[in-house]
C-alpha cells in the first residue's frame, strides 16, 4: 500500500506523457527484462496420416477439438520438485506458473476422415509486447509496478495470458483468462488454422471470467472480483457483450473466484478463507486457505434479486463445480473441494464431494463418500446422466472416473498415459467418444475413448504436446 500511495505521488507531480516516455526508455526496459531469445511462431499445423481402418472410423466426423492451456511442454512438470533449482527456467514449480503461462490452443480438425494437427499461440498485448521489448521478470515487485502502470493505461496487462478457456456463444469464440478481457479468435474450418483476431475490451468491465457461461439465447454470463474491494460482481451480457444486467456481492475474505455455478434461477458463489500469508510474502502468491475458518456460500436468486448466505464451518477452496439440484427445502451441490491450498505448489488434492444445504434450518453439511476420497478428482464434465472427471496423481493425469452422483460407476485409469488437459465429448454414429491428448511412451497421441465398450483408438502426433487447462468440441 505504501508504495501504491508514493506512486500516486509520483504520478501527480510528473504527467502521464513524461511516463510513457520513460516505459519506453532502454534503462527501464534493462531493469524490468532479461534476454528473450526465443523464437515466436503462432501457427503451426500438420496434417496427420491415419490407417486405412481409422479413416474408415472417422470418415463422418467433421469437427474440431481444441484444448487450450499455457504455453508449456509436458516435460516441464518435474517428476519431483524438492531437489530442483529454481533456475531451470524450463521446469515449472508452481501453479502460479502454469496460471501465467501464456495462452495456447493446440487442436486437430476433423475433416472427413482427414485430420490436421494445429498451434495457436494467443496474441495477447503480454505475448506482442514481450516480441518487442522482452520477456517480463516473474517478480511479484516487478508485476506489482506493471499493474499499477496497467492501471492507468500507460503499460499492457501483463495478467492477461488468455489461456483459460474457449467460450462459443454459438456466434463466436473468445479465449479467457479471468483477471483480462476475452480475446475474439477465428477456428477457421476452411482452411483448417486458428487466428487471433483482437482483444475485446467492454465498457465497464475489465476482467471476464475464464468459466464465462454462454445461454441458449447467445447471452452470456461472468463474474469479474475485486481484490482491494472485497467484492464480485455478477455480469449478464448480450452476444454483442454490452451489458445489460449486473448485480455486487460483498466478500469477506479475498475473492480469488475461478468458477461460478448458474441455471436460469440461481447463481451460487463460495466465499474461501483466503488470507495473505506473511511466512510467504516473497513468494509468487502469498495467499493460501487459512484453516479452521468458515467457509461462506451465497445463494443469489436471479428472479427477486436476493442473496442468501450459508456458513459452512470448514475451510475448503474450490475451481469447479460439477451440478446443483434445487428443491423447495434443500440444495446439493457436486464439486471439487480444495481443504488446503497453495498457489505455491503443484502437489493439490481436490476431492469430489457434495453439499448439502438446507433452506429451512441453513445447516450447511459435506457429504463424502470414501471410495471417492482416495483420488484426486477435478475438472468435472457432464456425460449422458453421469459426471466425469480426470484423476490426478502427481506428476500426471492417469485416467478417468464417472460418478452417478457420488456414486463410482467406472474407473477407466492408464498404466502409461501422461493425459495432457481436459477430454471432451462427441458422438459419431451414435457412440459416445471421450477424445484427449496424451503421451504414452515417449509417444504424443491424441485418443478416442469408446464410452460403451471402453475401447481407445490412438491416434500418433508427430509434435510435441502442451498441457492444457479447459477444451471445447465443435460440431461443423
Amino acid at each position: 500500500m505504501k508504495l501504491f500511495l508514493l506512486f500516486l505521488l509520483f504520478i501527480f507531480i510528473f504527467n502521464f506523457n513524461f511516463y510513457k516516455a520513460f516505459i519506453n526508455f532502454n534503462l527501464i526496459n534493462r531493469f524490468m527484462r532479461h534476454n528473450f531469445n526465443e523464437s515466436l511462431v503462432f501457427n503451426h499445423d500438420i496434417t496427420i496420416n491415419l490407417s486405412l481402418q481409422n479413416q474408415d472410423i472417422f470418415k463422418n466426423l467433421n469437427g474440431f477439438y481444441g484444448l487450450i492451456g499455457p504455453n508449456i511442454q509436458m516435460n516441464s512438470i518435474p517428476n519431483e520438485i524438492s531437489n530442483l533449482n529454481e533456475k531451470k527456467s524450463n521446469i515449472i514449480f508452481s501453479l502460479y506458473d502454469l496460471f501465467t503461462g501464456d495462452g495456447l490452443i493446440q487442436g486437430v480438425f476433423f475433416d472427413q476422415g482427414k485430420l490436421t494437427f494445429v498451434k495457436h499461440l494467443i496474441k495477447t498485448e503480454k505475448v506482442l509486447y514481450e516480441r518487442q521489448n522482452g520477456k517480463i521478470i516473474q517478480n511479484l515487485l516487478i508485476k506489482i509496478i506493471h499493474g499499477i502502470l496497467n492501471e492507468f493505461g500507460i503499460f499492457p496487462n501483463l495478467y492477461g495470458t488468455a489461456n483459460t478457456a474457449i467460450l462459443n456463444n454459438g456466434l463466436k469464440n473468445y479465449a479467457l483468462f479471468e483477471r483480462d478481457s476475452p480475446y475474439l479468435i477465428n477456428i477457421n474450418f476452411q482452411n483448417k488454422n486458428i487466428n487471433t483476431i483482437e482483444k475485446i475490451n467492454i465498457e465497464n468491465l475489465k476482467h471476464f471470467s475464464g468459466h464465462s457461461k454462454s445461454l441458449k439465447n447467445g447471452n452470456i454470463e461472468t463474474i469479474d472480483y475485486r481484490i482491494f474491494g472485497k467484492k464480485v460482481i455478477y455480469y449478464l451480457l448480450n452476444s454483442d457483450l454490452k451489458i445489460i444486467d449486473q448485480f455486487e456481492f460483498k466478500f469477506k475474505y479475498i475473492p480469488i473466484i475461478h468458477d461460478f455455478y448458474s441455471n436460469d434461477k440461481l447463481l451460487i458463489l463460495i466465499d474461501s478463507p483466503l488470507k495473505i500469508n506473511p511466512k510467504k510474502l516473497f513468494c509468487k502468491i502469498p495467499i493460501s486457505i487459512k484453516p479452521n475458518e468458515n467457509t461462506y456460500i451465497y445463494v443469489f436468486d436471479k428472479f427477486n434479486k436476493s442473496v442468501e448466505t450459508y456458513l459452512c464451518d470448514s475451510s475448503f477452496f474450490t475451481f469447479h463445480y460439477s451440478f446443483v439440484e434445487d428443491f423447495e427445502n434443500n440444495i446439493f451441490i457436486y464439486l471439487s473441494i480444495y481443504d488446503t491450498f497453495n498457489f505455491n505448489d503443484l502437489k493439490i488434492n481436490g476431492k469430489y464431494r457434495k453439499i448439502e444445504i438446507n433452506k429451512k434450518t441453513k445447516k450447511v453439511t459435506i457429504i463424502q463418500n470414501p471410495e471417492l476420497e482416495k483420488y484426486n478428482l477435478d475438472f468435472p464434465i457432464p456425460f449422458e446422466d453421469k459426471i466425469i472427471l480426470r484423476n490426478y496423481e502427481y506428476p500426471r493425469i492417469n485416467g478417468f472416473i464417472i460418478v452417478d452422483k457420488l456414486t463410482i460407476f467406472k474407473k477407466i485409469f492408464f498404466e502409461n498415459k501422461n493425459i495432457c488437459g481436459e477430454p471432451s465429448i462427441f458422438y459419431l454414429n451414435e457412440i459416445p467418444y471421450l477424445i484427449f491428448f496424451n503421451i504414452e511412451n515417449n509417444l504424443d497421441l491424441i485418443s478416442f475413448l469408446n464410452l460403451r465398450d471402453y475401447q481407445i483408438i490412438d491416434i500418433n502426433i508427430p509434435c510435441n504436446l502442451n498441457l492444457g487447462f479447459h477444451s471445447i468440441f465443435l460440431q461443423k
